[in-house]
């Protein structure tokens, strides 16, 4: 909150600050021999927390989730990439991956 004015009794006046929020999924693919294939994946995701950033609640409250490593996958092959908790709320993010060879 900012004070309207040079005045130290002014009123506050609330300021608003904008976040991006979603998934981003950053993938290099590397091949290797003998069919194989390295991945370099990065995943991060972000959104508003709806439990707890209701109508009357003024202040929102963002919750993310952020990964990297590197995976070496055969073609149809899957691998669990990551797991974490979310310690407020409990949740449970996974993140698989399927490797798919378009040939």
């Amino acid at each position: 909150m900012t004070r309207q004015g040079s005045e130290a009794n002014s009123p506050l006046v609330p300021t608003v600050q904008y976040r991006n929020v979603g998934t981003s999924i950053d993938c290099l693919i590397a091949a290797l021999d003998n069919g194989r294939f390295k991945l370099d994946l990065s995943v991060e995701d972000s959104s508003v927390d709806t439990a707890t950033s209701g109508a009357n609640n003024a202040h929102p409250t963002f919750r993310s989730f952020r990964t990297s490593d590197s995976l070496v996958l055969l073609d149809g092959q899957s691998a669990q990439y990551s797991t974490a908790t979310d310690k407020v709320s409990g949740d449970v993010w996974k993140v698989e991956v399927t490797l798919n060879v378009v040939k």
